[in-house]
């Protein structure tokens, strides 16, 4: 990033809404990824637990935990120590949530996952519609961004590439045309393994098993971002917040900002723009879409 882009940059945050861009909705600096909306918290049936569900639910989840041991089959059974007493279930907010609870328990915290992206102020969305990735995080993906030029006729669209499936590590991510092929597909691996429903995400490419990485822990603006091995560190773990025009922010934890396809000017890029963390300003280079996507 040069001076003369830097200081572009600046006057065009200062001039952002008389571009005719749609200002981003930042999430406070205060606020988690997934804080909760006005009337909820986390359940925290463990630690890592950020569901948001209602003050008396996540009372029950703290009664059930203390239970844990209590409703266990003593003589063990078909799933060994883990083997609930009759007419208790196990409860499974998290793929690995074992405590033993009534059956209608169950169901209920079933309901409360689903409900999660709608519950965090990043991601609530009046009409509902954004289950994916947060319910499908092993789904492929592929992450959009409308190219400069871009007709309101036509459907084509730019997508995160990992560079022609490279096979070395620290190899730089572009948009590029959709052909299809795995550098351009991309799971979203829940942080922890799938520990908790959050909105807190390894982006992993399908060609190498790359996640995407903010370059040596950088802070500063214009870091580039690169396809790296995923050790689960706070550069490799993204968030979304949602836009006003039903778009994404996608977030990098350590340092706050956005990822950014590199355009000084704030609109739509083009082919080849190479990929970079950046202040979130509403730019049409930060506005990311997810939809699940094959391989073909």
């Amino acid at each position: 990033m040069t001076r003369t882009s830097a200081l572009l940059i600046a006057a065009l945050t200062a001039g952002v809404t008389g571009l005719g861009l749609t200002p981003a909705a930042p999430v406070p600096a205060s606020d988690e990824p997934d804080a909760c909306v006005e009337g909820y918290v986390w359940r925290l049936t463990s630690p890592d637990d950020h569901v948001c569900v209602p003050q008396a639910v996540q009372d029950q989840a703290a009664a059930d935990n203390s239970q844990e041991e209590a409703r266990r089959n003593p003589e063990g059974g078909p799933y060994g120590p883990a083997t609930c007493l009759e007419g208790y279930v196990w409860r499974e907010a998290t793929p690995e949530d074992l405590v033993c609870v009534v059956p209608e328990v169950r169901t209920t915290t079933a309901q409360e996952n689903a409900e999660a992206p709608n519950r965090w102020k990043a991601t609530v969305r009046a009409d509902g519609s954004n289950a994916y990735p947060f319910l499908y995080a092993a789904a492929s993906y592929a992450i959009t961004i409308l190219p400069a030029g871009r007709g309101a006729e036509e459907l084509s669209v730019l997508v995160v590439d990992a560079e022609g499936a490279a096979t070395e590590s620290g190899t730089g991510t572009t948009v590029a045309n959709d052909q299809g092929t795995p550098s351009q597909r991309f799971e979203f691996q829940r942080w922890g393994g799938g520990a908790a429903l959050s909105n807190a995400f390894q982006i992993v490419d399908g060609s190498q098993g790359g996640c995407l990485t903010v370059a040596e822990f950088g802070k500063g603006n214009g870091t580039k971002v690169v396809a790296s091995s995923c050790k689960g560190d706070a550069n490799q773990i993204w968030s979304l917040a949602g836009r006003r025009d039903g778009s994404w922010d996608l977030r990098v934890r350590h340092s706050g900002k956005c990822l950014t396809a590199h355009n000084p000017t704030l609109t739509a890029p083009s082919a080849g723009a190479y990929l970079e963390q950046w202040d979130c300003l509403g730019g049409k280079n930060q506005s990311w879409r997810v939809a699940p996507a094959s391989t073909e």
